[in-house]
């Protein structure tokens, strides 16, 4: 069999298109790692900031509750304007604060497992 020059120069043009080929693939699945990468960070990320406000509304929750006991119990005897106000204004704030945290509940969703998307989307 004899190899002539444009044979040799067609399968060096094969094995070019071939490497092309498979650098794109490559750089592809890198690239769909690099997002999936992205997405789990983004995720954990959300994870740890709706953690440390849930954490945070428990302590203030529990501040106020102290406060309330202490203000029914330091004046039990004599019950005046002010106490009474102290007592309504922390039910409405905690009233409030538990509408704020439906309506991120809604925001968020219930889950949070196509986080980004749903921001995507509200914008």
């Amino acid at each position: 069999m004899v190899v002539t020059v444009s044979m040799v120069i067609m399968v060096i043009m094969v094995i070019r298109v071939i490497v092309v080929i498979m650098v794109i693939k490559v750089i592809r699945d890198i690239l769909v790692i690099r997002v999936i990468v992205v997405i789990m960070v983004i995720m954990v990320i959300r994870d740890i900031l709706v953690i440390r406000v849930i954490v945070v509304i428990i302590v203030i929750m529990v501040i106020r509750v102290i406060l309330v006991i202490r203000v029914i119990f330091s004046d039990i005897t004599r019950w005046n304007e002010v106490n009474l106000i102290t007592i309504s204004s922390v039910y409405i704030s905690l009233r409030t604060r538990v509408r704020k945290q439906s309506h991120w509940r809604q925001f968020l969703g219930s889950t949070g497992s196509c986080f980004p998307f749903k921001v995507a989307f509200m914008e």
